[in-house]
Protein backbone atom coordinates (compact mmCIF):
# COMPACT_ATOMS: atom_id res chain seq x y z
CA UNK A 1 0.00 0.00 0.00
CA UNK A 2 1.28 3.45 -0.89
CA UNK A 3 2.43 5.68 1.99
CA UNK A 4 1.81 8.83 -0.04
CA UNK A 5 -1.21 10.80 1.22
CA UNK A 6 -3.63 11.23 -1.69
CA UNK A 7 -4.82 14.72 -2.54
CA UNK A 8 -8.26 13.96 -3.98
CA UNK A 9 -11.17 11.70 -3.13
CA UNK A 10 -14.25 10.41 -4.92
CA UNK A 11 -17.36 11.11 -2.83
CA UNK A 12 -19.89 8.24 -2.71
CA UNK A 13 -23.23 8.16 -0.91
CA UNK A 14 -22.95 6.20 2.35
CA UNK A 15 -24.97 5.89 5.54
CA UNK A 16 -21.77 5.19 7.47
CA UNK A 17 -18.07 4.80 6.73
CA UNK A 18 -18.61 1.18 5.71
CA UNK A 19 -22.19 1.03 4.46
CA UNK A 20 -23.17 2.44 1.11
CA UNK A 21 -26.45 4.32 1.00
CA UNK A 22 -28.92 2.75 -1.39
CA UNK A 23 -28.62 4.75 -4.58
CA UNK A 24 -32.06 3.84 -5.78
CA UNK A 25 -34.49 4.38 -2.93
CA UNK A 26 -37.63 5.96 -4.31
CA UNK A 27 -38.40 9.66 -4.15
CA UNK A 28 -41.44 11.54 -5.40
CA UNK A 29 -40.89 15.15 -6.49
CA UNK A 30 -43.54 17.86 -6.64
CA UNK A 31 -43.29 19.41 -9.13
CA UNK A 32 -41.30 16.93 -11.22
CA UNK A 33 -37.62 17.71 -11.72
CA UNK A 34 -36.65 18.87 -15.23
CA UNK A 35 -34.97 16.36 -17.52
CA UNK A 36 -31.17 16.62 -17.79
CA UNK A 37 -28.12 14.38 -17.90
CA UNK A 38 -25.81 15.52 -15.10
CA UNK A 39 -23.01 13.36 -16.50
CA UNK A 40 -22.65 15.63 -19.50
CA UNK A 41 -24.26 18.95 -18.59
CA UNK A 42 -24.69 21.24 -15.62
CA UNK A 43 -28.31 22.35 -15.23
CA UNK A 44 -28.98 26.06 -14.84
CA UNK A 45 -31.08 27.61 -12.08
CA UNK A 46 -33.75 28.77 -14.54
CA UNK A 47 -34.68 25.14 -15.24
CA UNK A 48 -36.08 24.70 -11.72
CA UNK A 49 -39.09 25.88 -9.79
CA UNK A 50 -38.70 28.16 -6.77
CA UNK A 51 -39.13 25.35 -4.24
CA UNK A 52 -39.81 21.61 -4.29
CA UNK A 53 -41.57 19.06 -2.11
CA UNK A 54 -40.05 15.60 -2.04
CA UNK A 55 -41.24 12.41 -0.39
CA UNK A 56 -38.25 10.20 0.40
CA UNK A 57 -39.49 6.63 0.75
CA UNK A 58 -37.36 5.78 3.77
CA UNK A 59 -38.14 5.72 7.49
CA UNK A 60 -35.26 8.10 8.22
CA UNK A 61 -32.74 10.25 6.38
CA UNK A 62 -29.93 10.70 8.87
CA UNK A 63 -27.45 12.22 6.43
CA UNK A 64 -26.25 15.66 5.42
CA UNK A 65 -25.56 14.64 1.84
CA UNK A 66 -27.48 12.31 -0.50
CA UNK A 67 -25.59 12.89 -3.73
CA UNK A 68 -27.46 10.38 -5.87
CA UNK A 69 -30.68 12.29 -5.28
CA UNK A 70 -28.99 15.71 -5.41
CA UNK A 71 -30.00 16.46 -1.80
CA UNK A 72 -27.82 18.24 0.77
CA UNK A 73 -28.52 19.72 4.20
CA UNK A 74 -27.72 23.31 5.16
CA UNK A 75 -24.49 22.45 7.09
CA UNK A 76 -23.04 21.04 3.88
CA UNK A 77 -23.95 24.22 1.98
CA UNK A 78 -22.17 26.24 4.67
CA UNK A 79 -19.09 24.06 4.25
CA UNK A 80 -19.19 24.66 0.49
CA UNK A 81 -19.47 28.41 1.08
CA UNK A 82 -16.40 28.30 3.33
CA UNK A 83 -14.45 26.75 0.44
CA UNK A 84 -15.91 29.18 -2.14
CA UNK A 85 -17.48 26.31 -4.07
CA UNK A 86 -19.60 27.40 -7.05
CA UNK A 87 -22.95 25.60 -6.99
CA UNK A 88 -26.68 25.79 -7.68
CA UNK A 89 -29.13 25.20 -4.83
CA UNK A 90 -32.91 25.09 -4.70
CA UNK A 91 -34.99 24.89 -1.51
CA UNK A 92 -36.65 21.53 -0.78
CA UNK A 93 -39.23 20.44 1.78
CA UNK A 94 -38.48 16.79 2.61
CA UNK A 95 -41.05 14.37 4.03
CA UNK A 96 -40.36 10.72 4.88
CA UNK A 97 -42.63 7.68 4.87
CA UNK A 98 -45.94 8.12 6.72
CA UNK A 99 -45.58 11.88 6.53
CA UNK A 100 -42.71 12.03 9.02
CA UNK A 101 -40.78 15.32 8.72
CA UNK A 102 -36.99 15.67 8.83
CA UNK A 103 -35.18 17.86 11.34
CA UNK A 104 -32.80 19.43 8.82
CA UNK A 105 -33.22 21.95 6.02
CA UNK A 106 -32.43 20.36 2.64
CA UNK A 107 -31.75 21.75 -0.82
CA UNK A 108 -31.28 20.46 -4.31
CA UNK A 109 -27.57 20.76 -5.06
CA UNK A 110 -25.57 20.82 -8.29
CA UNK A 111 -21.90 21.68 -8.72
CA UNK A 112 -21.08 24.16 -11.46
CA UNK A 113 -17.40 23.28 -11.75
CA UNK A 114 -16.64 20.41 -14.12
CA UNK A 115 -12.90 19.77 -13.99
CA UNK A 116 -10.54 17.51 -15.91
CA UNK A 117 -7.87 16.26 -13.50
CA UNK A 118 -6.33 13.23 -15.28
CA UNK A 119 -2.70 13.51 -16.34
CA UNK A 120 -3.08 11.75 -19.68
CA UNK A 121 0.68 11.44 -20.15
CA UNK A 122 1.37 9.58 -16.89
CA UNK A 123 -1.91 7.72 -16.37
CA UNK A 124 -2.79 4.30 -17.77
CA UNK A 125 -6.25 4.06 -19.32
CA UNK A 126 -8.36 2.62 -22.11
CA UNK A 127 -10.88 4.67 -24.07
CA UNK A 128 -14.23 3.29 -25.21
CA UNK A 129 -14.18 2.20 -28.85
CA UNK A 130 -15.43 5.16 -30.91
CA UNK A 131 -17.60 2.82 -32.96
CA UNK A 132 -19.72 2.16 -29.85
CA UNK A 133 -20.49 5.84 -29.31
CA UNK A 134 -22.86 8.25 -31.00
CA UNK A 135 -21.42 10.28 -33.88
CA UNK A 136 -19.56 13.32 -32.60
CA UNK A 137 -22.20 15.70 -33.98
CA UNK A 138 -24.89 13.96 -31.90
CA UNK A 139 -23.06 13.87 -28.58
CA UNK A 140 -23.90 16.25 -25.78
CA UNK A 141 -20.25 16.18 -24.74
CA UNK A 142 -17.03 15.70 -26.69
CA UNK A 143 -15.05 14.64 -23.60
CA UNK A 144 -13.20 11.32 -23.96
CA UNK A 145 -15.16 8.32 -22.68
CA UNK A 146 -13.05 6.00 -20.53
CA UNK A 147 -13.61 2.26 -20.49
CA UNK A 148 -11.04 1.81 -17.74
CA UNK A 149 -8.47 3.87 -15.83
CA UNK A 150 -5.97 1.50 -14.27
CA UNK A 151 -3.55 4.16 -13.03
CA UNK A 152 -5.10 7.56 -12.32
CA UNK A 153 -2.41 10.22 -11.90
CA UNK A 154 -3.83 13.62 -11.00
CA UNK A 155 -2.23 16.41 -12.96
CA UNK A 156 -0.55 19.35 -11.25
CA UNK A 157 -2.33 22.62 -10.70
CA UNK A 158 -5.82 21.42 -9.70
CA UNK A 159 -6.99 24.13 -7.30
CA UNK A 160 -10.69 23.37 -6.84
CA UNK A 161 -11.78 21.77 -3.56
CA UNK A 162 -15.10 20.31 -4.74
CA UNK A 163 -16.08 19.60 -8.34
CA UNK A 164 -17.57 17.16 -10.83
CA UNK A 165 -14.71 15.18 -12.39
CA UNK A 166 -15.01 15.05 -16.18
CA UNK A 167 -13.13 11.77 -16.56
CA UNK A 168 -15.02 9.58 -14.09
CA UNK A 169 -18.36 11.47 -13.91
CA UNK A 170 -18.25 11.61 -10.12
CA UNK A 171 -18.12 14.26 -7.40
CA UNK A 172 -14.53 14.69 -6.24
CA UNK A 173 -13.09 16.73 -3.37
CA UNK A 174 -9.71 17.81 -2.08
CA UNK A 175 -8.16 16.41 1.06
CA UNK A 176 -8.76 19.74 2.81
CA UNK A 177 -12.48 19.53 2.06
CA UNK A 178 -12.64 15.90 3.22
CA UNK A 179 -10.94 16.66 6.52
CA UNK A 180 -13.26 19.58 7.25
CA UNK A 181 -16.32 17.47 6.36
CA UNK A 182 -15.19 14.86 8.87
CA UNK A 183 -14.20 17.44 11.49
CA UNK A 184 -17.73 18.85 11.42
CA UNK A 185 -19.22 15.37 11.84
CA UNK A 186 -21.25 15.54 8.64
CA UNK A 187 -22.83 12.32 7.39
CA UNK A 188 -23.66 10.68 4.09
CA UNK A 189 -20.33 10.33 2.30
CA UNK A 190 -17.80 7.56 1.85
CA UNK A 191 -14.46 8.90 0.58
CA UNK A 192 -12.48 6.82 -1.93
CA UNK A 193 -8.90 7.95 -2.41
CA UNK A 194 -7.63 8.55 -5.93
CA UNK A 195 -4.31 6.88 -5.23
CA UNK A 196 -2.11 4.07 -6.55
CA UNK A 197 -4.86 1.52 -5.80
CA UNK A 198 -7.72 3.46 -7.37
CA UNK A 199 -9.39 1.73 -10.33
CA UNK A 200 -12.08 3.21 -12.56
CA UNK A 201 -13.89 0.48 -14.46
CA UNK A 202 -17.61 1.35 -14.74
CA UNK A 203 -18.41 -1.36 -17.29
CA UNK A 204 -17.60 -4.02 -14.68
CA UNK A 205 -20.85 -3.09 -12.94
CA UNK A 206 -22.94 -4.39 -15.84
Amino acid sequence: MSNVMPNFYVMKSAESDNQELSRYYEVDWLPELPLFDYNVETPNRQMFSGVYDVVVKKKELDVDVALDNYLVASPFLSLCDNFAVDYISVGVDVVLLEGKPVDKEFSLFFLKARVSILDDKQSIYTLVDESLLLPVAERLSTDPVYEKIESFVVKDGVSEDLFFCSEIKETVCSEKFKLEFQKQGLKGIKFIAIDAEFLYSPWDEF
